[in-house]
């Protein structure tokens, strides 16, 4: 046998882990199915070592071809949704670099453990965990809707497509 089939014996090819843990937690089971999908593709662009975890980032635009979507505004609200439920925490905003390219946000993926400035070890938090049981409701849903003079329900304005 070839000493580079010895290498790769025993070796798993590529793959995302999830901690079934997670997957069983309240949280997660009241997610849509969007964020959870996000959430995965998020989760592929951590290192298998945890050192990029919370300065790694994907734009709105990116992650929508990622999941295969044309919607950024359902991308943004499955960012919205991660965040409020604990499974991700902004560590920088998104801003205008100084030649004038957008940079999009930096995340922290809170089931996984990162390492500070210094190097130090910090353990996951896993703040899902910790969800008080209160469904997501976007504000910014409703923030552009005006109610139905007609049936009494909210319908987007008029030129906030």
């Amino acid at each position: 046998m070839s000493r580079r089939k010895e290498r790769r014996k025993g070796r798993l090819p590529p793959f995302i882990p999830i901690i079934r843990a997670t997957v069983q937690t309240p949280a997660w089971k009241a997610m849509s199915y969007g964020a959870r999908c996000l959430y995965h593709v998020l989760h592929g662009y951590l290192r298998h070592d945890n050192l990029n975890n919370g300065k790694f980032f994907r734009s709105y635009r990116n992650a929508a071809n990622d999941l295969g979507t044309k919607s950024i505004r359902s991308v943004q609200r499955w960012y919205r949704e991660l965040e409020y439920y604990g499974f991700i925490v902004m560590t920088t905003g998104p801003c205008l670099g100084v030649d004038g390219e957008g940079i999009a946000a930096h995340w922290r993926i809170t089931e996984a453990p990162t390492f500070d400035a210094k190097g130090t070890y910090i353990a996951a938090t896993r703040d899902f965990d910790r969800w008080d049981g209160v469904p997501f409701d976007d504000p910014e849903k409703k923030k552009n809707r005006i109610p139905c003079p007609k049936r009494g329900h909210l319908v987007p304005q008029r030129g906030t497509y």
